[in-house]
């Protein structure tokens, strides 16, 4: 799977992919647009919803086929509040801070709410949570 971390100002990923017991560097993001799209769970099916997403998210178009349940898509926006898709074609928005998506989550969770930023708690996250790792990709919401 994977951690994502949102503190606010900043939101981060890791860059492990895992099928199995093989671990790969993968990034996991994609720019659409002024759009920022990052991902937890399968690549295929996160890239599916992606597709849709960037297509303009209708939900009378949503696919029409199962995903994987640890899919989660989460867009960002300039000057919005990060939405998030997760089974489904209605949109949820982040409305508290901090806040983490993935296998790692709490681990996440736990470092920002002792004060790391979100870069540094995937990172804390992935000395613990076996799906995450390779580093981190970071980005300053008021730089998209």
């Amino acid at each position: 799977m994977t951690t994502i971390a949102y503190d606010g100002t900043q939101i981060a990923v890791d860059r492990q992919l895992t099928r199995g017991n093989l671990k790969l560097p993968m990034s996991k993001f994609i720019r659409a647009d002024d759009d920022l799209i990052i991902w937890t769970g399968t690549q295929p099916d996160a890239l599916f919803l992606a597709e849709w997403v960037m297509a303009g998210a209708d939900p009378s178009r949503f696919p029409e086929r199962g995903f994987d349940a640890d899919v989660s898509l989460i867009v960002i926006r300039p000057k919005s509040s990060p939405i998030y898709f997760c089974q489904g074609p209605i949109p949820m928005t982040v409305e508290s801070t901090p806040f983490a998506w993935g296998s790692g989550s709490d681990f996440a969770l736990a470092a920002m709410a002792c004060g790391c930023g979100a870069a540094e708690a995937v990172e804390v996250a992935a000395q613990f949570d076996v799906s995450t790792g390779f580093g981190v990709d970071s980005f300053l919401i008021g730089d998209l």
